[in-house]
């Protein structure tokens, strides 16, 4: 659990619980990975776009315009709650974050993401699969659902710095915006996380100095304005052309995504029906396996679903919801299951 001052910072544990489950839905959502380093692609299989498909593209689109930033942002909140309790030397720092973050980068990757993107087709035809495996996962030069964890390494170390060299907050924000600006023209991709979700990550940490400052009526208001905000920008960003314009509205739609699902935890942690679920705390104990053993089932199902039913799994209104439910279910449960094996078994940094 998350604590300062011995008291529990609810709404954070159930933000942590929603984002996780954001997430699990958006990595349903997808049927084409195209890469230079291996990929999938089942848009053959689609000859109409269902009414289905149309909606769950658009809550996928939806999702994916704020979660990974509120995610780094709830990294970086709490980054700060670690540092208001005690002192962390930069070795120490170094020493945890490598324990935490990249081992299980390179553990999972090798061992868990690999074999189940193999057996799925993912290298299917590629001259040589572990030059493509090291290269796009573990290089990052491809599509790999870990790169968070060495961006967020990064981004831990870099703001330990900052954070000790006293910057002035108004220029880490400019800062902040300018690289998420670039971000795109970019080459090396993580980099071009770092760069990206800096200033999300800092947003995060400046927002708990103020926390507590924020009156709960103002919370609730603020969210309903920001949802309304939200909907109008999803709608505004997709008939905008000019580049600037459009880089603001997206800004804008992130801010906006985030505010309004910290707020639903807010008021959500409010309420013991929610917060004393045993859904809730069954995610909220198990978050970080489930983002690390959640995303690679997918390739499975899809791959085995597809296979038996052809064009039925994503042109028929039906097949597309069943693939989609199946997704879900089958990598919650099978991503739980590891995540509660080895906790049982006492591997901390792997669950």
């Amino acid at each position: 659990m998350t604590e300062l001052n011995n008291k529990k910072i609810i709404e954070y544990d159930m933000l942590r619980v929603v984002v996780t489950i954001l997430v699990l839905i958006s990595h349903c959502m997808y049927y084409r990975i195209v890469t230079a380093y291996g990929g999938i692609d089942y848009s053959g299989l689609l000859s109409k776009k269902t009414t289905v498909f149309i909606i769950l593209e658009q809550i996928k689109e939806m999702i994916y315009s704020f979660h990974m930033p509120l995610y780094m942002a709830l990294s970086g909140a709490l980054f700060r709650v670690t540092i208001s309790k005690r002192k962390i030397c930069f070795t120490k720092l170094i020493k945890n974050k490598t324990t935490r973050l990249l081992i299980p980068f390179l553990l999972v990757s090798i061992f868990y993401s690999f074999p189940l993107k193999y057996i799925s087709g993912y290298w299917r035809g590629t001259e040589s699969v572990i030059k493509d495996f090291f290269v796009g996962q573990i290089l990052l030069q491809g599509n790999t659902y870990l790169w968070f964890l060495p961006a967020l390494f990064i981004l831990f170390l870099l703001f330990y710095v900052i954070i000790k060299a006293n910057m002035l907050s108004s220029i880490v924000l400019v800062e902040g915006v300018f690289l998420n600006f670039i971000c795109d023209n970019i080459t090396i991709l993580i980099l071009k996380d770092v760069c990206m979700y800096f200033i999300w990550f800092y947003t995060g940490y400046l927002f708990e100095n103020y926390r507590n400052r924020i009156k709960d009526k103002y919370i609730v208001v603020g969210g309903v304005s920001a949802m309304i905000c939200f909907l109008l920008s999803f709608i505004m960003k997709k008939h905008c052309d000019v580049k600037i314009v459009n880089y603001i509205i997206g800004l804008l739609l992130t801010v906006c995504g985030m505010f309004t699902t910290y707020a639903i935890s807010f008021i959500l942690a409010k309420y013991t029906c929610f917060s004393k679920s045993k859904l809730y705390n069954t995610v909220l104990e198990n978050s970080f396996g489930l983002y690390l053993y959640s995303d690679p089932v997918n390739y499975v199902v899809i791959f085995i679903l597809t296979a038996i039913t052809g064009e039925f799994a994503l042109s028929t209104n039906l097949g597309v919801a069943l693939l989609f439910t199946l997704r879900l279910f089958l990598s919650f449960g099978f991503s739980l299951t590891i995540s509660k094996v080895l906790k049982k078994h006492r591997v901390k940094y792997l669950a």
